[in-house]
Formats: C-alpha cells, sequence, structure tokens
C-alpha cells in the first residue's frame, strides 16, 4: 500500500491517504465527490473500490462516462506516481452499472 507525498513521491501506508483531502475523484472531504478508494496493488497497479450512487448516472442504470473517465484518470495518475512508469495501459472490462441498478 501507498501513500502519495507532495513530490509524487511514494511511502507506505494507503493511498486513499492523499494530500489533496478535497478531490473530487479520492478525497474524504469532499461532499460531492465520488469518495473512491484506491490501492495499490504491486507498483505501477492500481485498484479501486467503488460503489457509484444513481446521481452519477448516464442512461439506464450506467454510470456517466465523464464520471468513469474522472475515476479512471485518479487510477491512471495513482499508478504512474508508485512506479517510474512514463506511460500506461489501460483495459475496460465491461460498462460501470450505478450501485442498486437493475444491471448489476
Amino acid at each position: 500500500m501507498y501513500t502519495f507525498s507532495e513530490t509524487g513521491n511514494e511511502t507506505e501506508g494507503d493511498c486513499s491517504t492523499t494530500v489533496e483531502t478535497s478531490c473530487f475523484a479520492c478525497g474524504r472531504e469532499n461532499p460531492v465527490g465520488l469518495h473512491i478508494t484506491y490501492r495499490v496493488v504491486e507498483p505501477g497497479s492500481v485498484r479501486a473500490d467503488w460503489h457509484p450512487s444513481s446521481e452519477y448516472t448516464g442512461f439506464d442504470g450506467v454510470i456517466h462516462g465523464g464520471v468513469v473517465t474522472t475515476a479512471l484518470d485518479e487510477a491512471m495518475a495513482k499508478a504512474i506516481v508508485s512506479t517510474d512508469t512514463k506511460g500506461l495501459t489501460l483495459r475496460a472490462e465491461d460498462e460501470i452499472p450505478s450501485f442498486g441498478s437493475s444491471r448489476n
């Protein structure tokens, strides 16, 4: 597990404890934020625990693409910071239904 410092270097801990607590994606103190919990599985690999609510739905119980790309942007940044990587590869496996959607 990692926590990210102001200089972008990782230290031991949980990467959900970030310098910026008002971050829209992962900030715990942002009242309208996504409150996503990210964890570094290994340097360059990040997982997220997230159960998006229906407020972020685009249509028919599916999370809006802009919200999904915000979540991915934050994950990519944390993955890059956790290693010396200059680039990344993204694999999307399926659409992301809203929590409580009939598509779950």
